[in-house]
C-alpha cells in the first residue's frame, strides 16, 4: 500500500516538474504574449477558473452569473495588455507603422477597417493588434510583421471607398 502511495506521490512531482518547466520564461515573447491573452479574458469576464466555476453552477442547477470587472479594474487591465504589447514591439515580434490617412476621417473609417480586417489577417495574430487614432489623419499600427502588407491594403482600401 505504502509503496502505491510513493509511486503516485512521484508521478504528481515529475508531472508537476514538468508543467513548471514547460511554461514560458518570465521576460520572454510567449510569455508577453500569455499575459496579454490573460489580461484581455479577464477584461471580458473570463479568468482561468471560469470553466470549474459554470461546471459547479451546472452541477448545483445555480445559473451561472457573467462576472464584469469594476472600472478600476478594466483600467488595471488595459495597463497590463499595453505593458505586454510594448515588451512585444519591443521583443520584434510586433512593428509599430504610421500611417496617414488623407481622403476620410481615421475616426470614421476605423469600424471599416477592422470589420475588413477579421477576414484577411488570421485571428491570432488579429489577437494582438494595436489600432490607435493619434490625430483626425494619422493611425499608429502595431501588427506582426508578416501581415504589414495586408494591413497597408486595407487601410488604403478604407480610405479611398469603392464607389457604388
Amino acid at each position: 500500500m505504502k509503496k502505491r502511495i510513493v509511486i503516485g506521490l512521484i508521478a504528481v512531482l515529475i508531472g508537476v516538474a514538468a508543467y513548471e518547466l514547460l511554461q514560458p520564461r518570465k521576460g520572454s515573447v510567449e510569455w508577453h504574449k500569455r499575459e496579454f491573452r490573460n489580461a484581455r479574458q479577464e477584461m471580458f469576464g473570463q479568468a482561468w477558473y471560469t470553466p470549474f466555476e459554470r461546471l459547479y453552477c451546472d452541477v448545483v442547477s445555480k445559473p451561472h452569473k457573467l462576472r464584469t470587472p469594476t472600472s478600476r479594474e478594466v483600467e488595471s487591465l488595459k495597463e497590463r495588455q499595453l505593458a505586454a504589447q510594448t515588451a512585444l514591439v519591443k521583443a520584434g515580434y510586433l512593428v509599430e507603422r504610421s500611417f496617414k490617412v488623407s481622403n476620410r476621417d481615421a475616426n470614421s473609417m476605423m469600424e471599416d477597417l477592422v470589420k475588413s480586417a477579421r477576414g484577411v489577417i488570421p485571428q491570432e495574430n488579429f489577437y494582438f493588434n494595436r489600432i490607435v487614432l493619434v490625430q483626425s489623419n494619422l493611425i499608429v499600427l502595431a501588427a506582426v510583421p508578416d501581415d504589414l502588407p495586408k494591413w497597408e491594403e486595407l487601410i488604403r482600401n478604407a480610405d479611398v471607398p469603392e464607389i457604388k
